[in-house]
């Protein structure tokens, strides 16, 4: 292997010819997109106006409000390769999700975001460490032999470091338990810091000769790394002065950067961390090796399989790694309006204060220039001052920044004009509105969508195989609502993600009211009896869900939401159809009785009527019986009357015939 005077002697060649690298054209473009933001321009000539135009902090800042709302809806998932495939893909793609949310992905995105969209790329780097986390806690009393042992037995079964500090006098124990854990960290990179070797017709940064990271390290730093106190303090001490990118992302504060520290150990160092594509071995074979070099030493070198950056673009320069941003965009734009404006303003304090003529020993010159507002003069004639004609430059003036600012919106996209458009489009329809939305926000968009094919895809692409390839334990990961372990290094190699792009404000309106309609006509389906047809459960809370993601209500649906297919949910419809087949038993059941008791009725009804039958029947014959007996009174009655009659009328009959006339 070569000597490690040779391997740093090609290593900074190579790293001072590399784009980026101290004030090469990427490194001014760098640093004069960060002045520029800022306000930092080219000083005005002394006694005129230094009004600057802020038209690239505008572009990047309405950019900025408009990504962080497409950045939040969008969704990236790795296709699935078969049928077979499609549950695993599903998995792999939250375990990433999970390790992303579990490194601030807001704050990542949105710092590399800014970056792309001011100085062209954003860079990302991602690495998997192992870190070592401490635990501390006390119990009352000194711990025993036999519990001593316990605790030893402890830390073999789990992997773990524990500490036992005795505190005879406070008379307790303090346990200290150290477990090693990995993860993947992922951070965002200042461009100005990253230097990579020429890309003509390279837009993979996997395949460039050479990408370094500049990082500073103070010098106790270097020496916890390997290096010998002898070697950290032979390297010299960083200068502010000595990065121009470092003094144009301090701005106004750049004067009051605090790099010389006041003890040595303390003091910044300046190294680079490379990942270089070389020969060391003089045998013809490039490979790619992770060197760390400070001044004229190296840190650290070990071979390495891949580049751990990602970058991304909002305007990618096809078979380039650097792209463009607002910078180069706008910068002809801020130029001019800057102009305009200081002669515009130097025009207004013409006009206001305009130059006038005088006759020697007429004015009194004092009064003249003491420039007080209406403050008399003291003159000998009239005619001793004479005003000299100015041009008013107003209506041009505003005519060119008018016309300029379109030129701002067909460049950067209208995202900052519709904040001042909007109550005048939304003065006429619904439906012109949204037209007049849509259309000037196809750039914005356009810009927006670019990063997020380009920097989110590449994260996670490359945190899957970094999971893959250098992590070495299970990792946890919320799936399908339950949080479960599952091993990266089993995984098959994915090369392809699918970006499912955020939507901008219009489209995203659009889209809630076609969600509202599909999921009133998914109920109506469900009612109708079509579930399990026309929709589902499944495909009712998946509607919901694209709801409540696309109102920015929250970033966890589930928090409103019950997955169909979750254990909570099964459970749920489990107890739901038990309770369902309950009702229905006994629904039957009371149909059963019902019936039963219909039964009854109908029996009881029969007797009844055959009761009322025989008591007809029995009525009948007793009223046959009382009328025979009434016609047999009635027969005694009359046949006692006839005997009377006749006794009577036999005794009438014998009174006549004894009477003395008769005799």
């Amino acid at each position: 292997m070569k000597s490690d005077k040779v391997i740093i002697q090609e290593l900074r060649r190579d790293l001072e010819d590399g784009l980026g690298y101290d004030y090469d054209v990427l490194s001014e473009i760098r640093s004069k997109a960060l002045n520029y933001y800022q306000g930092e321009m080219q000083a005005a000539a002394k006694g005129r106006s230094n009004i600057v135009s802020f038209d690239v902090a505008d572009t990047v800042n309405a950019l900025m409000a408009q990504a962080t709302g497409i950045y939040k809806g969008s969704q990236v998932e790795f296709p699935a390769t078969s049928a077979e495939d499609e549950e695993q893909a599903q998995m792999e793609s939250d375990v990433i999700k999970t390790i992303l949310e579990q490194n601030d992905e807001f704050k990542v995105f949105e710092s590399a975001t800014f970056d792309a969209l001011l100085q062209g790329n954003g860079w990302i780097k991602i690495k998997a460490v192992t870190e070592e986390q401490t635990s501390q806690r006390k119990i009352p009393g000194l711990l025993a032999p036999e519990e001593k042992l316990v605790f030893e037995d402890q830390q073999d079964a789990f992997g773990a470091s524990i500490e036992l500090d005795e505190d005879e006098e406070n008379e307790e124990t303090i346990i200290r338990t150290t477990i090693e854990v990995e993860r993947l960290d992922i951070k965002s990179v200042a461009p100005e810091n990253i230097i990579y070797s020429g890309d003509d017709d390279c837009d993979d940064i996997q395949e460039l000769r050479l990408v370094a990271e500049r990082k500073l390290m103070t010098q106790a730093d270097l020496i916890e790394a390997g290096l010998s106190r002898y070697k950290a303090e032979s390297v010299p001490d960083y200068q502010d002065s000595d990065w121009e990118g470092e003094l144009a992302r301090a701005g106004k504060y750049s004067d009051y950067t605090d790099t010389e520290a006041a003890q040595e150990s303390a003091r910044l160092k300046e190294t680079f961390i490379c990942y270089w594509l070389c020969d060391l071995n003089n045998d013809n074979k490039l490979s790619r090796w992770k060197i760390h070099i400070a001044g004229s030493y190296i840190i650290s070198k070990e071979p390495c399989s891949l580049v751990p950056y990602v970058t991304g673009s909002p305007l990618p320069m096809p078979h380039r790694v650097r792209g463009q941003g607002m910078y180069e965009i706008m910068k002809q734009v801020q130029d001019a309006k800057t102009g305009i404006m200081r002669q515009y303003m130097d025009n207004l304090n013409v006009m206001n204060q305009s130059r006038v003529g005088y006759i020697r020993g007429e004015v009194d010159l004092d009064d003249l220039l003491s420039g007080r507002i209406n403050g008399a003069v003291a003159m000998d004639r009239p005619d001793a001052i004479i005003p000299l004609p100015s041009n008013d430059i107003g209506a041009q003036a505003i005519g060119g920044l008018n016309y300029l600012d379109e030129v701002r919106t067909q460049r950067g996209g209208a995202a900052l004009d519709l904040n001042n458009s909007e109550m005048q489009i939304a003065q006429s329809s619904a439906l012109a509105a949204s037209q007049e939305y849509k259309a000037k926000e196809k750039m914005a968009s356009y810009y927006c969508k670019n990063l997020a094919n380009t920097l989110l895809k590449n994260t996670f692409l490359m945190a899957h195989r970094l999971l893959r390839e250098e992590m070495t334990e299970p990792v946890s990961a919320k799936i399908k609502g339950q949080w479960v372990e599952v091993n990266p290094g089993d995984w098959a190699p994915r090369l392809r993600a699918k970006v499912n792009v955020g939507l901008s404000d219009t489209e995203k309106s659009q889209r809630i009211m076609m969600l509202n309609s599909m999921i009133q006509q998914q109920e109506q389906w469900i009612q109708s009896g079509m579930e399990g047809i026309l929709t589902d459960k499944a495909k009712l809370y998946n509607a919901a869900r694209d709801w409540i993601e696309a109102s920015d209500i929250t970033d966890h649906p589930d928090s409103y939401l019950i997955n169909p297919e979750s254990p909570e949910a099964q459970q749920a419809a489990q107890a739901m159809a038990e309770q369902a087949q309950a009702q229905e038993q006994q629904m039957a059941q009371m149909q059963e009785q019902m019936a039963q008791m219909s039964m009854q009725m109908e029996q009881m009804k029969q007797a009844h009527e055959k009761d009322l039958k025989e008591m007809e029947l029995q009525f009948k014959y007793f009223d046959s019986l009382l009328d025979a007996d009434m016609k047999e009174a009635e027969m005694s009655v009359s046949f006692s009357d006839n005997l009377i009659n006749k006794a009577a009328n036999n005794a009438r009959t014998n009174d006549t015939g004894n009477s003395p006339a008769s005799t």
